[in-house]
């Protein structure tokens, strides 16, 4: 957990989170209120209820739980990979300048945007587009045990839970080595998958990004899980909301995190020095 640990003493360092989750507050309420996101819990416990139903198509309910998507908000999905990638651009190069400079402070929006949105619009799509691919494929899967085991729902409910399993672990693999993928692109000038060869070539400190990476998603997964359980019963639109409030918070801090995370690892592997880890800032001297 070196760089869970790296991170979040970043952050709270100088009030850096505060600061930084102000930028991060409305694009957050978007994200949790109208971009599509998986609901595996959902899926679970209202498991027997999608095993028995025969008023609607059986894949058409697995789909929409495990990709949170449907026809109405399908263009949602589109609209959520430039807000996501403007904020973390725009995150990022505050905390950029402030590793690289020793001075941390809001830069202008134009400027920084313009310099790396770019790599994190790269990062975004095809993070989006790979969690979209391992999704399409547990909700296949999963229709695929109802079917097979339509008369034995333990065992259907054990080999969907297994592959929802699978496609988390799936999703912090992938995202862990995709997460300096920015990073390298902005700070070498190298082009998209001359960058992505480099990083597959690379082997130190695996284990603690894939540790840092699955932080955010098992945060989210904790809390979501403990919103069901706690209010899965309720069947009123309050709780609907919660969940929005709750997901926009993880956001907000999720399009911290992530930043924080991308240009702290890429720091530690590449061997550069850091002015923010020194003493006195060097407008300062």
């Amino acid at each position: 957990m070196k760089y869970v640990h790296h991170t979040i003493k970043y952050l709270k360092n100088k009030n850096r989170l505060f600061k930084l989750l102000i930028l991060t507050a409305v694009p957050a309420v978007y994200l949790g209120f109208f971009a599509p996101l998986p609901d595996f819990d959902g899926f679970l416990f209202n498991f027997s209820d999608i095993f028995a139903s025969e008023n609607e198509p059986l894949f058409g309910r697995v789909f929409a739980y495990i990709t949170g998507l449907n026809a109405p908000n399908a263009a949602l999905l589109i609209l959520t990979i430039p807000v996501c990638a403007v904020t973390l651009s725009y995150v990022s190069a505050i905390i950029e300048r402030d590793m690289h400079v020793g001075d941390f402070r809001y830069v202008p929006f134009g400027k920084s945007i313009n310099n790396n949105f770019y790599p994190y619009l790269i990062f975004v799509f095809f993070a989006v587009a790979g969690l979209e691919f391992l999704l399409l494929s547990a909700a296949l899967l999963s229709n695929l045990w109802i079917v097979a085991f339509k008369d034995a729902q333990i065992a259907a409910l054990i080999f969907s839970a297994a592959t929802l399993l699978l496609c988390a672990a799936a999703i912090v693999g992938i995202f862990s080595v995709l997460l300096i993928w920015p990073a390298l692109m902005t700070y070498t000038g190298m082009k998209p998958f001359s960058a992505l060869a480099h990083i597959l070539r690379a082997k130190k400190g695996i284990g603690e990004i894939i540790a840092a990476a699955a932080f955010p998603i098992f945060i989210f997964g904790i809390a979501e899980l403990l919103l069901t359980v706690l209010y899965g019963g309720a069947s009123d639109d309050g709780l609907g909301v919660i969940f929005n409030i709750v997901e926009s918070v993880l956001m907000a801090f999720a399009g911290v995190y992530l930043p924080a995370l991308i240009n702290t690892v890429y720091y530690d592997i590449s061997g550069l020095e850091r002015e923010d880890l020194k003493r006195q800032s060097i407008w300062s001297k």
